[in-house]
């Protein structure tokens, strides 16, 4: 009920009204024309559209070890049904339904229009997350589940980590952890605390035990297909394959006076495990430094 009386709210039609307008006067005065080509320009759009193929036929290899199941399935299960335009479409309305969530958000907390429609400007002249839409990337699937976490955290009646929240949470997290492998830390942190927390309730109640399992599943399904298909007990090698091909190249080529991005990729790749560490250490002040001048041009 609350939700239909939000739909008919005229300042919620004249919200989404100017969002819409503004959504699609920066795309149709932009370079972003839908088309497969602009869907998946990027590698990284190819490596999530070849993971979904993959999951979906089954004598094709992808990039699966690298790519979790969740937004390539939706990518390629999407396109085959609509193309790009049905998955540009899907991408607009989350990108609606975030924006949406930030102004329920700021209002809610602050009881206040005026600063709910400043924090509603800052997200919508976000021009790089309009782009995204138009491509096979993860962006504004994480973006909607960001805004939607924030929106259950901040929302909470009870002020407390209790079971209902820590569930809605959790599920949250599993379901980012299963799109982009760097949320699954904070998954598993929370999931430790949240279980500690309420560890009488659920021992108490075995329903409970039910939904920790269906808030887990995203996050089990990827690992289980993981070792399934390339015996690896992780969710992704996406951390160590990015780390070797960039950071550990970077150095290598440094130390070793490689030009060639390549070769010193190549030389990465075919360090064993003690030899990166061995490396690593006895370069560690290059490494240090070359860590923070990273972190400095992002």
């Amino acid at each position: 009920m609350e939700l239909i009386g939000w739909l008919k709210n005229k300042e919620v039609l004249l919200i989404n009204g100017l969002l819409i307008l503004f959504f699609w006067t920066i795309a149709i005065n932009s370079p972003w024309k839908i088309s497969d080509e602009l869907l998946l320009l990027t590698p990284d759009s190819m490596t999530y559209y070849d993971t979904g193929k993959e999951f979906f036929t089954s004598n094709f290899e992808g990039s699966s070890i690298i790519r979790p199941f969740l937004y390539a399935s939706f990518l390629y299960l999407t396109h085959s049904l609509g193309g790009a335009y049905l998955v540009v479409i899907i991408q607009f309305l989350l990108w609606l339904a975030s924006a949406n969530l930030v102004y329920v958000t700021l209002k809610k907390q602050f009881l206040k229009t005026n600063i709910a429609v400043i924090g509603l400007v800052f997200f919508s002249i976000n021009v790089s997350l309009i782009g995204y839409s138009f491509h096979g990337l993860t962006e504004v699937v994480s973006t909607f589940l960001l805004a939607l976490l924030t929106y259950i955290l901040l929302s909470s009646p009870a002020k407390k980590l209790d079971f209902a929240l820590s569930i809605k949470v959790i599920l949250i997290l599993a379901l980012l952890t299963a799109i982009k492998p760097l949320f699954y830390y904070p998954f598993v942190l929370f999931s430790v605390i949240s279980v500690i927390i309420n560890m009488k309730f659920i021992i108490r109640s075995k329903i409970s035990l039910v939904f920790l399992l269906l808030a887990f599943s995203p996050v089990v399904l990827q690992i289980s297909i993981m070792k399934t298909k390339h015996d690896v007990m992780n969710v992704s090698t996406i951390g160590s394959s990015t780390f070797n091909r960039y950071l550990l190249a970077q150095g290598i080529r440094d130390v070793e006076k490689i030009s060639d991005v390549t070769e010193s990729e190549n030389v990465a790749l075919k360090l064993t495990d003690s030899a990166r560490i061995d490396y690593l250490w006895s370069h560690k002040s290059l490494y240090a430094r070359l860590f923070f001048n990273n972190v400095r041009e992002c």
